[in-house]
This record gives C-alpha cells, structure tokens and sequence, in this order.
C-alpha cells in the first residue's frame, strides 16, 4: 500500500516542487545516484543518427542529505544547537 501511496504522490504532484521532499521523508534518495542520460539526434542526409550522452552526474550523498544544514546564525543564536551531521 506505501508503494502505491508513494506512486500516486509522485504522479499527482509531478511538477509542483514536493518530490525533493518525499524522497527525503521516504530515505529513497540512494535510488537517484545514476547519471541523467539523453539522446542526441543528428542527421545526415535521409538518415538520422542517436547517440546516448550523460547530461548530468547526480549525487546524493546519503551522510548528509537527507539532513538540511542549520543556518550559523540560528547556531550563533542558541548555544545549545549543533551543527548537523557532514554540514
């Protein structure tokens, strides 16, 4: 049921900013470590070539990310606060 939850979350709300935020909430964030790939169309001719080329390294380092840093001047505020974890 959690999966199909997850789906519809991801369906429904596709282009309105909440996926970075489930993916968090849900720890699935190891899932994205691939590169982002595209296809480069070229054509000679008559004939049309395609090539797969990285568009772009993703990272998500799962040490920290899942954390968002603490701003210093909240720390700076409250001594009691710490830093979170590799920030």
């Amino acid at each position: 049921m959690r999966e199909r939850i997850q789906n519809e979350r991801r369906v429904e709300l596709c282009f309105e900013g909440h996926r970075a935020w489930d993916v968090r909430r849900w720890k699935k964030g190891e899932v994205f470590n691939v590169p982002i790939k595209g296809m480069r169309i070229t054509k000679n001719g008559s004939d049309l070539s395609y090539a797969v080329f990285t568009v772009e390294k993703r990272v998500f380092d799962v040490s920290k990310m899942y954390l968002m840093p603490i701003p210093q001047s909240e720390i700076l505020k409250a001594n009691a606060l710490e830093q979170n974890p590799n920030w």
